[in-house]
């Protein structure tokens, strides 16, 4: 029997603490298979408020909650027609929405009691929590921040050296010029030639 089934089986048992232990077993394994998330999902109904908790725990980090995703601008048009540069805010979590720390009284007994545990128990929950949809911030951010870089051009203006900033500007300016003064010349060339 796989550890996983293992977990799986103690799920079910009568015994609390191997409810427990399971789901913390669970928690900490690389990836599940669906159907330990299934189980995972009934265990957070578990009348045992310590079970249901770690449960909920082991579901923040395998199923961290869905980013939500803004609406197109313009109707009709779908996310993936758009041509605009993704902007960094979208696909981040809402942080002024998000929960705040929940006031968890540490209470004062031995730290080997239930209750001690399971008020640290309920801190670390959140914790994970918020570590996993700052994880996804981070990997959308750089995700994002890989399709804007992939869109700039390729010139020195934005060169980090002052100097090749500086001639490139200098570079532009001249292409300018030409391209402004060569008609004009071509004109005055014109009209004294035909005698005007």
């Amino acid at each position: 029997m796989t550890d996983i089934a293992q977990y799986l089986e103690n799920l079910r048992s009568p015994n609390r603490f191997k409810r427990y232990e399971a789901c913390e077993e669970l928690r900490v394994t690389d990836s599940l298979p669906e159907h330990a998330l299934l189980a995972l999902e009934e265990a957070t109904k578990d009348p045992d408020p310590s079970v249901a908790d770690a449960a909920r725990r082991a579901l923040l980090i395998h199923r961290p909650p869905p980013t939500p995703v803004q609406p197109s601008s313009h109707p009709g048009t779908s996310v993936a027609e758009s041509t605009s540069p993704p902007s960094f805010s979208q696909d981040l979590p809402q942080r002024p929405n998000q929960p705040q720390m929940p006031s968890v009284q540490i209470p004062s007994s031995s730290p080997y009691s239930p209750e001690y545990v399971f008020a640290l128990e309920k801190r670390i929950m959140y914790l994970e929590g918020e570590i996993a949809t700052l994880r996804q911030g981070v990997e959308n951010a750089f995700r994002q921040s890989a399709a804007v870089s992939s869109n700039l051009p390729n010139t020195a203006i934005i060169s980090p050296s002052f100097l090749s900033r500086a001639f490139a500007v200098w570079g532009h300016l001249f292409v300018a010029q030409l391209i402004i003064t060569i008609p004009i010349y071509c004109i005055i060339y014109l009209l004294t030639s035909s005698g005007y």
